[in-house]
């Protein structure tokens, strides 16, 4: 029979084990990091610096704008938050995939704080990317045998190229907009009483929902880029009303963040020859591009300035952000291009480069002009006519 010290052994080995793959964070009823185990210090936002005494979601970018909901937790109006296939990009340039479990450390009073349980599950996720994959190689071979034409083959090839590529991308704000639904859900015949706060959770949703379009329209864009088919409906248009638009729209969605977006217009029509769904696509991708790298608050400026000496009307897009580099200003616009810190945020690489695509369909130019730590514009210049 065993002895005790050998069961001993095997526990400490077992949990030597599981702590390659396991992270473990406790954390009080402010939301402060009390300690951690595992590989929970290597995932957080500085893996240098110990993030013991410092909040829970700002070390971890993957639990920002979740305040609310872990609040909800410690008092008891949700039992739990879980966050599913959560990729992020390793040192190799490969993407691992981890699962974000929030429970009360106390199940009998959940007001004492909670853990944070965060699994390795790469191997599972590679079995769901090799099986994508492997499905698309299958669509690709079919097309190959059925599709002799040299040009088709080639733009075949291109999308699965992309697929791949987005096929992580598109299941992040899939997993916010099915956890918030799934909190509504369960909460729905408490919507009355409990302190819940409704307004937050729909403007998420809200929030994924138009990030998660928005790389669609990505995919369907590429496509019609690609075919030399992409449409341009040009109309004598004042181009301040779809940028008013669609600020609305983000206004709503940031409505409970700390972000501030702020629309400077002109009090009387700007007039240009302009399609009115491309201009919208502009200020949707330009916008929630500053937004992704704010992260927990700042400044996003849309300023509409015409210039009637030069014929020219710019649409300036500005932001406090964190800034970026000269060297990666140049390749912004590349397809299928990211900067080193977007890895940590859902994206294509396909946004500017359909802005740029766009704007040149316009007859009109876009630049950048950015400095680190202190922010990053993007001018959109587009043709002006005359008031008459």
């Amino acid at each position: 029979m065993p002895s005790n010290q050998s069961f001993l052994s095997s526990e400490s080995r077992a949990f030597e084990l599981l702590s390659n793959r396991i992270g473990v964070v406790y954390v009080n009823s402010d939301q402060i990091v009390e300690s951690t185990q595992g590989i929970a210090q290597e995932l957080s936002m500085d893996s240098e610096t110990s993030i013991v005494s410092q909040p829970l979601t700002e070390s971890f970018i993957e639990l920002f704008g979740f305040e609310d909901t872990i609040d909800q937790i410690l008092e008891g109006e949700l039992p739990y938050l879980e966050l599913q296939e959560v990729n992020r990009e390793n040192e190799a340039g490969g993407i691992d995939y981890y699962d974000f479990s929030i429970y009360p450390a106390d199940e009998d009073d959940a007001s004492r704080g909670l853990v944070l349980l965060i699994e390795n599950i790469t191997n599972r996720g590679k079995l769901m990317q090799n099986t994508i994959q492997q499905r698309n190689e299958l669509r690709l071979a079919q097309q190959e045998l059925s599709k002799a034409n040299l040009e088709l083959h080639s733009l075949n090839e291109l999308k699965s190229i992309f697929l791949s590529m987005a096929a992580h991308d598109l299941r992040s704000p899939l997993s916010v907009i099915t956890t918030y639904s799934d909190i509504m859900m369960t909460h729905k015949g408490e919507l009355d009483t409990a302190p819940f706060k409704p307004r937050y959770v729909f403007s998420r949703i809200l929030e994924q929902s138009i990030w998660l379009n928005s790389l669609i329209d990505d995919i369907l864009n590429l496509n019609m880029i690609e075919q030399g088919k992409f449409p341009v409906d040009l109309k004598k248009i004042d181009i301040q009303l779809p940028l008013t638009e669609v600020v609305n729209q983000f206004q709503q969605v940031f409505h409970d963040r700390n972000i501030n977006l702020k629309l400077n217009v002109q009090d009387t029509p700007i007039w240009t020859m302009a399609d009115e769904n491309r201009i919208k696509q502009i200020a949707f991708n330009l916008i929630g591009n500053s937004a992704k790298f704010l992260r927990d608050k700042g400044d996003i400026e849309v300023s509409v300035v015409p210039d009637p000496d030069e014929d020219k009307v710019d649409i300036l897009f500005a932001d406090n952000g964190p800034g970026i580099p000269d060297e990666q200003q140049k390749r912004l616009f590349q397809l299928f291009y990211r900067t080193p810190g977007a890895s940590k945020f859902s994206g294509t690489g396909l946004g500017l480069y359909i802005v740029k695509t766009i704007t040149e369909r316009h007859e009109g130019t876009i630049s950048v002009f950015s400095k680190l730590n202190e922010g990053t514009t993007f001018k959109v210049s587009l043709p002006l006519l005359s008031p008459a």
